[in-house]
């Protein structure tokens, strides 16, 4: 079935687990969180979300005709929420904007959406590979699209599917209109863009420190040959920082910030054999392990967790048993308390020099590549290329892409160049 029906039913529980790239960028704000103070994560007084900032002013100001007859669509995830749990579409259709379609992360499809007003069809999206014809179709026939999506900051994120969606939006003269969201990891814009020969989704940094509504700008201006009509609506009062939130709105369905802090390194990691994330497990992306088969020496471990202090990353021995991979794994789980001094690619190659060195046969994923943005991280492990010319490199492409992207940004500080 390529698309469904949705009605008034709601399930309190949409999203269990954290798959790679989609579920973790699909999950929301909204308003719980345990073990996070408001002293420690308070922003400051009149900070608002996109979302949050709609009026019947604004949405008039957006929409692309007076007509009461227009198609509008929104692009969130499953249980897409803004500050005070009322969901967007909700929100939408409060203000008068005839939501009728609704595009999710293709991960989240196949689950029933809360609705308190008519039906909506609800189409997938793909964060990577060709997009269904039935979702091509769908947005043709709409005039505006909401886009009101978590990214966590990682290029290969929801943030992937934004460039397609402003394409086909750009060839069917549909107007887009981002209400922006903070970036999860904060500041820090590292990593190699996109070299030659690397195919990826966004031609973006690893880790981009940039907003959805950021993200959307600079596509608009340097990516995409033909622009789309592009409206942000950008929060208020907010300032670029990891720990700069709404003390109400935080993750949805439990997901815990360690996963997302974890998410910015070990999602790289993960492309990468026999190490293991702990995906299958309760804490996806918060471990390092390997197959206790390896007989990998517990006081290594001991090593590897002094030297992850040196980067900001707390551990302790953890020990599972993944239902998925069918075997026992032992290594470290990781804690990450200020993502904004954690250098995701410095972390990154700290752990693979690490683990090579200790004898442990390392084989790259083909999608290693992709998702460092160069073979060059893979060359410096193996040892045919230098640390420092891997350095110049990525700072060579960094710069150039900050020097275009500087118009795009919307807030301060800007985000934060971090070397290798």
């Amino acid at each position: 079935m390529e698309h469904m029906k949705l009605t008034g039913s709601y399930i309190g529980s949409v999203v269990k687990s954290i798959v790679v790239i989609g579920i973790i960028a699909s999950v929301p704000w909204v308003c719980h969180q345990a073990g996070t103070t408001k002293k420690s994560r308070q922003a400051a007084p009149g900070f608002k979300l996109g979302a949050e900032s709609l009026s019947s002013e604004l949405i008039h100001s957006l929409i692309p005709t007076r007509s009461n007859t227009y198609a509008a669509g929104l692009v969130t995830n499953v249980v897409g929420a803004e500050g005070t749990s009322l969901r967007v579409a909700d929100l939408l259709r409060h203000y008068g904007v005839p939501i009728s379609t609704m595009f999710v992360p293709q991960q989240e499809q196949g689950v029933t959406l809360p609705t308190s007003n008519a039906e909506i069809a609800v189409y997938g999206w793909p964060l990577q590979g060709p997009i269904p014809l039935a979702a091509r179709t769908a947005l043709a026939g709409l005039a505006i699209v909401f886009v009101d999506i978590q990214d966590m900051g990682m290029r290969e994120g929801c943030g992937a599917l934004l460039l397609p969606l402003m394409r086909q939006a750009a060839q069917h003269h549909c107007t887009v209109v981002v209400l922006d969201r903070p970036n999860v990891l904060g500041s820090g814009m590292e990593g190699s863009v996109v070299a030659p020969g690397v195919t990826t989704n966004i031609p973006v940094p690893v880790r981009h420190g940039m907003t959805i509504g950021e993200l959307a700008r600079y596509c608009n201006t340097h990516v995409l040959t033909q622009p789309v009509d592009l409206r942000v609506v950008p929060m208020q009062a907010y300032r670029r920082s990891a720990s700069y939130t709404k003390p109400q709105c935080v993750l949805s369905q439990g997901t815990p910030l360690a996963a997302w802090y974890g998410y910015s390194f070990l999602s790289l990691l993960r492309e990468v054999t026999p190490l293991d994330v702990g995906i299958g497990t309760e804490n996806a992306y918060q471990c390092i392990l390997l197959p206790e088969r390896l007989k990998f020496p517990k006081h290594a471990w001991y090593d590897l967790q002094e030297l992850l202090k040196n980067y900001g990353i707390e551990s302790k021995w953890h020990h599972c048993f993944n239902t998925q991979q069918r075997q026992y794994y032992s290594g470290l789980r990781v804690q990450v308390s200020d993502i904004d001094h954690v250098s995701s690619l410095r972390v990154v190659l700290a752990l693979l020099t690490f683990f090579k060195d200790a004898g442990i046969n390392l084989s790259f994923s083909p999608r290693f590549d992709a998702a460092v943005g160069t073979t060059s991280v893979r060359a410096c492990i193996q040892g045919s290329l230098s640390r420092e010319q891997l350095a110049h490199e990525i700072h060579e492409s960094l710069q150039l892409f900050y020097s275009k992207a500087r118009d795009s940004f919307m807030y301060a500080p800007f985000p934060r160049l971090t070397k290798v």
